[in-house]
């Protein structure tokens, strides 16, 4: 689908909330496609939890490019019951704007329209958008056992 030649509906602002924790491998290969989107008013808010410091570094390198992201480091210390769930929620008190979307650091959106295609869902009478994230098709059994799942 191309979102490029349809209405913009870009009065939506977005906050992305991304729940990292320790090294998220593939998290420095994906980010550049979240924060590349073809969007007007969208704020990335990556909450992390025990990364390592070149990842740590990497997220301060690019905070120190763009002001519209914010990192949240959490620890045991202060959340002892430390889940994704805990994690989400401090990075929606943290959030600017009203509408919310979430990806995992180990995801990436389709195109760099992607914020585009959500404010495409979204009409007056809209409560919630809900979006999937497909497994890669790889070999071996668990991969076809995660994919039908």
């Amino acid at each position: 689908m191309n979102f490029k030649s349809q209405n913009n509906n870009s009065e939506i602002s977005f906050s992305i909330i991304i729940c990292i924790q320790e090294n998220e491998p593939k998290f420095q290969k994906y980010f550049p496609k979240i924060i590349s989107q073809q969007y007007p008013n969208f704020e990335i808010i990556i909450v992390s939890r025990d990364i390592t410091d070149a990842l740590s570094y990497y997220i301060a390198s690019e905070i120190a490019q763009n002001s519209s992201i914010k990192h949240l480091s959490l620890d045991f210390g202060s959340y002892p019951y430390l889940g994704k769930k805990q994690a989400l929620h401090q990075g929606i008190m943290h959030a600017q704007y009203e509408y919310i979307v979430t990806i995992d650091g180990d995801s990436y959106p389709e195109s760099e329209y992607w914020l585009q295609s959500i404010s495409h869902s979204i009409l007056p009478t809209t409560d919630i958008v809900i979006g999937s994230s497909p497994y890669i098709k790889q070999h071996g059994w668990l991969n076809k056992w995660i994919r039908y799942d």
